[in-house]
């Protein structure tokens, strides 16, 4: 009896799991604001699953969605090693992965704003509110130059998924991110409107973060033929 795994199988699952935290972080906004119940319960309960809130659940999804990234670019280093092709782009991927996983969980992104602030010399930010945007935005745009040859080399398809994933994730990290921040400076952070702003950015996150898992399980099964994981009856583990 062999069971194999297809990443579109995988992909379906980061979905359903994503679409579960979105579902329990909206429960919890309709507490915070439309249901005002004073209750320990509750407010444990919006502390765990509210998207906005650091080290919680979804926080912790996140962070391990990144890092099996890491981990998917890494094992294409290895496997791309031992075919003795090129793979020092690749670990540069799975670097910058492994210290996004980190930064979503201890918010290293964060402490940036403030002395960038400070640089802008102003006391209204607008978009750039959270104004981290700003050195990760140059490092994002200097990456892009430094990958285009790469990206070029990729078959189209897996390309395709590449841009695909990178444009959904930063449509949130970067793009609400800015808009949630420009409304924030205005109205403030306790209003339903930053919720659904900061909901939508991890939303894009995770989806994001979810493609191209998928778009790396794609590339591993089409480029490496030998690669597969088969389990049997008797617990026998080949690849």
């Amino acid at each position: 009896m062999l069971f194999k795994k297809k990443p579109e199988h995988v992909l379906k699952l980061f979905f359903a799991l994503i679409f579960v935290l979105l579902f329990l972080n909206v429960v919890g906004i309709i507490f915070t604001y439309y249901i005002n119940l004073n209750s320990i319960f509750i407010n444990e309960y919006i502390r765990l699953f509210d998207f906005n809130t650091e080290t919680n659940i979804p926080t912790f999804f996140s962070s391990i969605l990144l890092l099996i990234c890491g981990v998917l670019l890494l094992c294409i280093v290895i496997f791309r090693k031992n075919q003795q092709a090129q793979y020092i782009a690749w670990l540069g991927l799975a670097l910058i992965f492994f210290f996004l996983s980190i930064d979503e969980f201890s918010s290293i992104h964060e402490k940036f704003t403030h002395p960038t602030r400070e640089l802008l010399g102003s006391s209204q930010k607008g978009l750039l509110y959270y104004a981290w945007v700003i050195p990760y935005g140059i490092a994002l745009i200097s990456l892009a130059i430094l990958y285009l040859k790469f990206l070029k080399s990729l078959p189209p398809k897996i390309l395709k998924l590449f841009l695909l994933s990178g444009f959904v994730f930063l449509l949130g990290a970067i793009g609400f991110e800015m808009i949630g921040g420009k409304h924030v400076e205005i109205h403030g952070e306790e209003n339903v409107l930053t919720a659904i702003y900061y909901s939508i950015e991890e939303l894009l996150e995770m989806l994001g973060a979810a493609l191209f898992a998928y778009s790396l399980l794609c590339y591993i099964i089409t480029q490496f033929t030998s690669f597969q994981i088969i389990i049997e009856e008797k617990s026998k583990v080949t690849a």
